[in-house]
Parts: C-alpha cells; sequence; structure tokens
C-alpha cells in the first residue's frame, strides 16, 4: 500500500506533527509512506519538499493581487505530479493546502482523471468556503449557498483588491463532486457536521476522527520552572500568546490580570517583541518566547495549575488535550471543537468572550483544583489512536 500526504508543512506546528506522526505510522504498519511538504526534503526517505522560497512569495504575492489562494504553483505542482506518476499512490490524503505552495485544481484534476482513491482532513473549514478558514469569526453562512460579498476578504491571505470567492467555492463543488471515491475527514464533531452540510461534499463519505498528542511526550511530571521562574507557591495560569495577545481579547485581557494582580501568576507562551512589551505593564505575568520543542512544552504544562485558552475560532484545539495529558485542567471559550475535549471533571467551557466568567473558573480552581484520571484521558487522547484508525481507512479504501 503506498500512501501520499500533502501538507504545507511536516514536523512544524499541529498539522505537521500530525502529518509526521501518521508517516510513521504507515512505515510501522509495512507499508509505503510519502509526503509532500514546503520545510523538509528528504527523498531517500520519501519526504519532498514543493517549490522555493521565493515560488512561495510569488504565490502569495499573486493570491493577494487576483484573490485567488491555491491557483499557482504551476510549476512546483506539475513537478509534484511527475513524482506522482513514479510513485503511483493507491491513496492520497490531503490535509492543508493553503500555504501558497500548490495548484490545488491542478491536484484535483490529475486526482479524478486517475481516479485515485483520496482522504481530506478538516483541520480548519478552508476547504468548503471560498476564502476564509473559519467562518465562524465572522458570523458568516455564505459557504452554505455561495459565497461572495465575503466579510474576511481582507483579512487572513487578504485579497487586495477582487472578492472571488463564489468563484473558488464554485470550483470545488465542481471539481470534488468529480472525484468518484472521495473521504471527508472531520478531526472534530462540530467541524464534521458543517462538512455533512457543505455543498461541495455533496455525495462524499464523511467520518469523524479525533486528532491525537503523543502521550510518550504529554504526561504528568515534576517540573522546577515554578522555582527557576520565582514562582514557588505561586497558583499560576497558562496562556498562549496568540490568543491572549488578540487584539479582540485585549480588554478581557486587562481584566484577567488586574483581578489577580496579586493572588495569580500568569505564564504566556509564544510572545514575539510586540506580544512582549504589551505584557510587560502588568507585575504578575512572565513571558516566554515559542517554544518548538515538545518536551520543554509539556513541562511548562506541568507546571501550571490551569491552562486559560482564549480560542474564538478553532476545529480542535491541540493544546487542551496536550494539557489535560499534562495533567493541568483547561478552561476554554466554547468555539468550535474546543467543548468536545472538556469533561466537567478535567475543566470548564465558557461562552465565548465571556470574560467575567473567566475570572470566575480561576478563581474557582484557585479555590478548589480539579481532580481527574490522566490515563482515562490519555487513552481518549492518544495519537496512537488516530494513526490506528486512518490506517484502518487507508486498508478499507484499498480493500
Amino acid at each position: 500500500m503506498k500512501i501520499v500526504q500533502i501538507n504545507a508543512v511536516y514536523e512544524a506546528g499541529s498539522t505537521g506533527r500530525i502529518v509526521m506522526e501518521l508517516y510513521r505510522a504507515i512505515k510501522a504498519a509495512g507499508d509505503e509512506s510519502y509526503v509532500f511538504c514546503t520545510n523538509r526534503s528528504d527523498e531517500a526517505n520519501g519526504i519532498y519538499c514543493m517549490g522555493t522560497v521565493l515560488s512561495r512569495k510569488l504565490h502569495g504575492l499573486m493570491s493577494r493581487l487576483t484573490g485567488l489562494q491555491g491557483y499557482f504553483s504551476f510549476l512546483a505542482t506539475r513537478k509534484m505530479l511527475k513524482k506522482l506518476d513514479e510513485i503511483r499512490p493507491d491513496v492520497v490524503h490531503l490535509h492543508n493546502l493553503h500555504g501558497n505552495y500548490i495548484h490545488v485544481n491542478m491536484l484535483l484534476d490529475y486526482l479524478i482523471r486517475h481516479q485515485i482513491p483520496t482522504v481530506i482532513t478538516l483541520h480548519d473549514c478552508w476547504f468548503f468556503t471560498g476564502h476564509c478558514c473559519h467562518f465562524i469569526e465572522d458570523n458568516c453562512d455564505r459557504w452554505q449557498h455561495g459565497c461572495g460579498h465575503c466579510p474576511a476578504r481582507r483579512k487572513w491571505n487578504k485579497s487586495w483588491f477582487f472578492d472571488r470567492s463564489a468563484k473558488v467555492l464554485q470550483d470545488r463543488i465542481s471539481l470534488f463532486g468529480e472525484l468518484q471515491n472521495l473521504t471527508v475527514i472531520g478531526c472534530s464533531k462540530w467541524i464534521t457536521q458543517l462538512a455533512e452540510r457543505s455543498p461541495v461534499f455533496r455525495g462524499a463519505r464523511v467520518e469523524q476522527i479525533y486528532n491525537g498528542v503523543d502521550t510518550c511526550i504529554f504526561y504528568p511530571r515534576g517540573s522546577d520552572l515554578k522555582e527557576k521562574y520565582g514562582l514557588a507557591g505561586q497558583f499560576t495560569v497558562l496562556g498562549m500568546a496568540n490568543k491572549w495577545y488578540d487584539p479582540t481579547n485585549r480588554a478581557g485581557v486587562d481584566m484577567i490580570l488586574r483581578s489577580f494582580s496579586d493572588s495569580a501568576y500568569f505564564l504566556i507562551v509564544g510572545c514575539g517583541k510586540e506580544a512582549s512589551s504589551f505584557f510587560s505593564r502588568y507585575s504578575n505575568v512572565h513571558v516566554l518566547p515559542f517554544i518548538q520543542a515538545q518536551g520543554e512544552l509539556a513541562e511548562i504544562y506541568c507546571a501550571a495549575d490551569v491552562f486559560v485558552n482564549l480560542t474564538h475560532a478553532d476545529t480542535l484545539p491541540t493544546v487542551n488535550m496536550e494539557s489535560i495529558c499534562c495533567g493541568t485542567p483547561v478552561i476554554s471559550f466554547d468555539v468550535g471543537g474546543s467543548s468536545e475535549l472538556i469533561d466537567p471533571d478535567d475543566g470548564l467551557v465558557i461562552p465565548e468572550g465571556d470574560f467575567d466568567a473567566v475570572i470566575e473558573a480561576i478563581s474557582q480552581f484557585k479555590r478548589v483544583p480539579p481532580c481527574f484520571s490522566v490515563e482515562e484521558k490519555s487513552d481518549s487522547f492518544g495519537q496512537e489512536k488516530s494513526n490506528q484508525a486512518y490506517v484502518r481507512l487507508f486498508q478499507e479504501l484499498m480493500a
């Protein structure tokens, strides 16, 4: 069995790690495993880098000029298709294709012509919208009946001049409708239900497989980080900078930090220069840069008393699973698939944007820390369980 995965990145970030672990699981099952990405080249082991830094920058520029994302990188895509001719894959598994590196329609035409069984994992909503990754940020329902007048045109992947969302969505409806053997996997129940309503996947097989985390890395352990940062004996709240420094959260974050100015300490991970400057005004905040090493990140989870996820758009936040597997309870806004990961014994789900409720939840956990079975949660969230489900799916498609 020959399985090809295509994703913007390999190993880096949440989707990159998912692709890497599945690549290894396929090989461990005795099958041939290949990956096309933009950040790694190891052709001897079946990992191929698509395009160059320059070609991806040109793709990004053309996308902004024309309003079309995934309609360029002709040469890089043609080179990939020639390699697919050599590999002759039994299944092609698509992850994130929005990264200025691939001509999506060229790829879909190829899969249609060769009638290759195709699997799509929905890490976000991009495959079934005409532009955005998360329509919930704009409370938009145009993806259900034809995009156009896109409220996100000047946000993510900005289009400077044109709104081409209606064309993009129509192209997807047409091309995905011609794939004779298409399986769509939602990584949360929330996005799986959306996929079932999408005109893009009308007639496709739609199923759900949770993403997983590496429980050999994310598990409870002793940590001396509190002592290292002078936080011994302090109730410590962990947050991720991309959520806590989000402009839509600034006023609420200020409320939280000032409410616990003398009674809790906050570790904010992933801070760049601007975020560090913003948080420097608070004496109860310690900022950390982006943490690449997963083991180091796991140690930070273990040092915290609670992890607070102020997300406004998430399909299935891996950080929630990582925290729970490390024994640290989670407080999260009720967005996307976030609530699916949290039970009453290991966290609290808060209405989106309700910062007063966040403050009350932190206070509650400070008074009475939650107690839950980490082993039970790890069994549910483990990467191995997810990989096995995908391998079984590939075998079924082959059969």
